[in-house]
């Protein structure tokens, strides 16, 4: 059990943060080093189903036929994946175990809107 209270979300693949942000796991290649998005970046967050993404437009690590930098998951799938929107011309993909949860905490902490 978590016991920093700092800590709103966390597991193998995002790590969600009070004062840091969105920590995304095994982001850069070829090192798998973290990615930190501090809270005054991030623009949007989205389900990645909910984006009517191609087949082409998804990567289990790296960046696809769009401009999104995937973090590393081989076992990646529409339903578990959230796409993060900043201010940087490439967005943030990664997967989670539960991205309604990962989706509406974002929404709340960083935008006030969390999904219903």
């Amino acid at each position: 059990m978590n016991k920093d209270p700092d800590i709103l979300y966390d597991d193998p693949y995002v790590t969600i943060n009070k004062s840091c942000g969105v920590t995304i796991k095994w982001y850069y290649f070829p090192i798998a080093a973290s990615k930190t998005i501090p809270w005054n970046h991030v623009l949007s967050v989205h389900r990645a189903e909910q984006l009517n993404l191609s087949i082409l437009d998804y990567k289990h690590w790296g960046m696809g036929l769009s401009s999104i930098w995937w973090a590393c998951d081989m076992n990646r799938n529409e339903v578990t994946s959230v796409v993060l929107y900043t201010n940087s011309i490439f967005q943030k993909g990664f997967s989670t175990r539960d991205p309604v949860t990962v989706t509406n905490i974002i929404r709340e902490y960083q935008c006030g809107q969390p999904e219903k």
